[in-house]
């Protein structure tokens, strides 16, 4: 009896932290958005609920969505108790929130990844899969699929940018290469080709997930730009020439190195200089981000007494 009242107990301890959890990741993804004005609501569709944040102010016009990463599922060690508790790896640090809070598009959009935000996963369709291997799986790019055709509806949108984080550019690829409304597409440390990550850090495929790579050559005429992180260890420069090499000929498809970032860090403060970088379907890549003048101009800034 005293083992299960200890075992009760720890999983009563261990539930409070993850209510605690969410929590604190509700509170921090609100303070993120609202400042940018973005009112958060749910999206059901046929498999999931997607937790989105949004700011749509001009009807019959285009919108920049942007589509979080996966969180910290790329790591070896992963706690697999923490995980089972945590359920859906919502991000402590939203990147994909962070930099659409920078985005000062008329209509804008952020759709966070099945199972974050998420109380009840069970009630969800959440399983374990759907942040494990099967995170980039079909049910789960239909789902998103079913998002863009109700915000699109919803707001009279015309047109759609899509902008991917980390595993989200899987997701995006994907929409750009299925759909006639998207126009653009920016990934940011994007996983253009999941089974180079796996085999270069040793970690177990991701059985059951779509990969970018298959479909590159379908991807061709999209104007598109992808920025790596120079410090990156986790998505390193291969993924991304891996992917090109993969596409074909395309005048469409560049890519520029934003040499002080890594996965996590060093993308928001830059964003806005980075969103001035135009994809397009002209011959000739952008320069690499030159971190240095940014820097520069930041400090320039903060001496003047404000901040960019």
């Amino acid at each position: 009896m005293k083992k299960i009242a200890l075992f009760s107990a720890l999983i009563l301890t261990l539930t409070g932290c993850n209510i605690i959890s969410h929590d604190t990741k509700d509170v921090a993804a609100d303070r993120i958005a609202r400042p940018a004005f973005m009112v958060d609501r749910m999206i059901k569709t046929d498999m999931f609920e997607l937790k989105a944040w949004e700011r749509m102010h001009t009807r019959y016009a285009p919108a920049t969505i942007y589509i979080e990463g996966d969180g910290k599922h790329w790591e070896k060690d992963v706690d697999i108790a923490h995980r089972w508790f945590d359920q859906g790896n919502t991000p402590a640090n939203p990147v994909g929130l962070h930099l659409a809070s920078r985005d000062l598009s008329a209509n804008l959009g952020y759709l966070a990844r099945p199972c974050q935000y998420i109380y009840n996963p069970e009630e969800k369709g959440c399983t374990a899969l759907y942040w494990g291997s099967r995170r980039y799986s079909r049910d789960v790019v239909n789902s998103y699929h079913q998002a863009l055709d109700e915000m699109k509806a919803r707001y009279n949108l015309t047109d759609i940018h899509l902008v991917g984080f980390d595993g989200g550019a899987v997701i995006a690829s994907y929409l750009a290469a299925e759909r006639k409304d998207i126009k653009s597409l920016r990934t940011v440390a994007g996983v253009l080709n999941h089974s180079f990550i796996t085999a270069e850090r040793g970690l177990d495929p991701l059985t059951g997930s779509l990969n970018p790579i298959e479909i590159a050559p379908q991807l061709a005429t999209i104007p598109q730009i992808h920025f790596i992180g120079g410090a990156d260890e986790m998505v390193t420069p291969g993924v991304y020439h891996s992917f090109r090499q993969a596409m074909g000929l395309s005048d469409c498809i560049h890519y520029s190195m934003v040499q002080d970032a890594s996965h996590y860090l060093g993308w928001v403060d830059k964003w806005p200089d980075l969103l001035k970088i135009q994809p397009s379907c002209r011959y000739g890549a952008p320069a690499d981000f030159d971190a240095s003048a940014h820097r520069a101009m930041h400090n320039k800034g903060m001496k003047k007494g404000y901040s960019k």
